[in-house]
Formats: C-alpha cells, sequence, structure tokens
C-alpha cells in the first residue's frame, strides 16, 4: 500500500487531455447515439447526489478517473474524494460524492464504475502480492495489461504497494527469450548482445537478460547485464541461481509465481519478482455508486 504521506494521482501518469480523449472514447463506445433510458425517464433538469460506496474489503484506486468520467460528460458535475486511492477500504465505506444532474450520473455511471472496480482490483491484488512477499522481495508487473489501460493499471499496481521495471519498450532493455532466438541465429554469444545493447541505448538505460535454464546462467552473468531475470524456474533453482549470482547482479523472478509459491521465492534471496496475475487476471472488487436526493 502506498506510505502515509504520499499523495498518488493518476494525472502524474497520464496527461489530463490523454486522459480525456481515452474517457470520452469509454463513454462514446457505452453511449453510442444516446442514452435511451436516462433519456427517457429522467427530466434534464433535475439535480441529484450520488455517492460511491464500497461493499468489500479491498485497497482503493482510480477515484480520480471515476470522477473525471463524470466531468467529461458534464462539465457540472461536482465531487469530493473521501477516501484517497492506495487506501484499505472496507464494506460500508463511501469514498466519494457526487452532486450534479441526475441524467449525467446516470449516463455515465456505468463506464465510471467499471474504472474504478478494475483499477482497485488490481491495487487489493497487487497488496496482497506484496504482503506474501515481504519487505525484501519487490513485486512488479510486467506489462501484461489491457492494451491502452497501460497507464491505469500501472498506477493501481502503485496504489497497491507495487512497481514496475519499465512502463514500455523504450525505457528499458530486457533481452527475452524470442531475441536470444535471433541472437543465437546470429552467432553472437550473451555477452556480445548485452555488449551490442549497452553501446547502443543511452547510458541511463537498464539491460536485463532472461536466463531459463541455470545451464545458461554462468553465461549471462559474465555478460554483465544490469539484472538478470530468472524465467519459469522452481525456488530450489532460483536459490541455486542467487547462489551463482552471489550479489553481482539483481535477480527478477518471472513465471510460476503465485500467492502460493511467493513465501517460498522470497526465501530465495531474490530482488525482485515480476507477476503478471496482478494486472490480466484479477478480480474487480465490488463498488456501486447509489443515487440519492437531498433531503
Amino acid at each position: 500500500m502506498v506510505s502515509d504521506g504520499e499523495r498518488l494521482s493518476i494525472f502524474t501518469k497520464v496527461p489530463p487531455s490523454a486522459l480525456r480523449r481515452l474517457l470520452e472514447q469509454a463513454l462514446e463506445e457505452d453511449i453510442r447515439t444516446g442514452d435511451l433510458t436516462t433519456s427517457l425517464l429522467v427530466p434534464t433538469d433535475l439535480h441529484a447526489e450520488a455517492y460511491l460506496l464500497i461493499k468489500d474489503k479491498g485497497v482503493l484506486a482510480g477515484t480520480e478517473v471515476f470522477t473525471e468520467v463524470f466531468r467529461v460528460l458534464d462539465g457540472g458535475v461536482e465531487s469530493d474524494i473521501l477516501i484517497p486511492d492506495g487506501s484499505h477500504v472496507g464494506q460500508g465505506d463511501i469514498a466519494v460524492r457526487l452532486r450534479g444532474r441526475a441524467s449525467a450520473l446516470l449516463t455515465g455511471e456505468r463506464t465510471a464504475l467499471n474504472f474504478v472496480q478494475q483499477m482497485s482490483g488490481i491495487a487489493t491484488r497487487t497488496a496482497q502480492y506484496v504482503a506474501a512477499a515481504g519487505p525484501e522481495l519487490r513485486v512488479n508487473h510486467i506489462r501484461k495489461v489491457t492494451p491502452l489501460l497501460r497507464a491505469l493499471h500501472v498506477y493501481a499496481v502503485r496504489a497497491g504497494g507495487g512497481s514496475y521495471n519499465r512502463f514500455g519498450l523504450d525505457d528499458g532493455i530486457l533481452i527475452k527469450d524470442n531475441h536470444l532466438v535471433v541472437t543465437r541465429r546470429l552467432g553472437l554469444s550473451l555477452k556480445e548482445v548485452v555488449d551490442r545493447c549497452r553501446q547502443g541505448a543511452p547510458i541511463t538505460v537498464k539491460i536485463g537478460l532472461e536466463v531459463e535454464s541455470l545451464d545458461d546462467l554462468q553465461e549471462a552473468i559474465d555478460a554483465a547485464p544490469d539484472m538478470l531475470v530468472l524465467d519459469n524456474m522452481t525456488p530450489e533453482e532460483i536459490r541455486t541461481g542467487v547462489e551463482m549470482v552471489a550479489g553481482r547482479i539483481p535477480v527478477d523472478v518471472t513465471g510460476r509465481v503465485s500467492l502460493e509459491t511467493l513465501p517460498r521465492i522470497a526465501e530465495t534471496g531474490a530482488d525482485v519478482v515480476g507477476v503478471g496475475a496482478i494486472t490480466h487476471s484479477t478480480p474487480w472488487l465490488d463498488i456501486s455508486l447509489e443515487l440519492e436526493f437531498a433531503s
């Protein structure tokens, strides 16, 4: 979870103009030519209040996205975020209050909830992995995200206490198995592969090298990347790999990572664990929007 005093904001990852375009597209997908139900039943000048009700335990993320959906739909909607992202929440908590035209609140309801429920689900699952990993093992996501929603997913991972090695393909080098299929065809050793990347990339860019077998690990160590990624290895193999590395290079672990295997992985001495499950297969947090009228 985010530490006390640290303020999360989605706008640190997504420029307001880009977020607005994303939300406009999401609303257009849902509304299409018009919200038939609301337009037939709700007067356009009727104002109401609404609140975001938490219905299960978890970690909250996406409140700014939730409120921004309604502002994109109707600039007159006002909001108060009562619980900051990164907070643990429980059944009955009220995270956000809204005020505005009832028609806007109803039309934007599902789109806004879809964002905050999914993002809170990611934050909740990330927090579970962070707790299972313990304080010495960093939990990263590994770019297994819904296309076009990457920044929102990364933000949600951070809200849950996780992190990431690279946001996209341009801010880090990771030499994976299929890259090595090509470089072997070209007759390059692992050291030549790493050296070529180091010579061609900006000095600030880190180079990761993925290893799938302990048989290849010594050659990978000698190639001197900035990080070694042990992929699809058992905890016993990871422990042996960490001992071989002997602290010279940070060790990242990917594959075969679950809440059940994570405590054993944490005991191996690895530095980082990459988890696709925190973004690609998390259940959404149960959250609803409740409409009401001021008495």
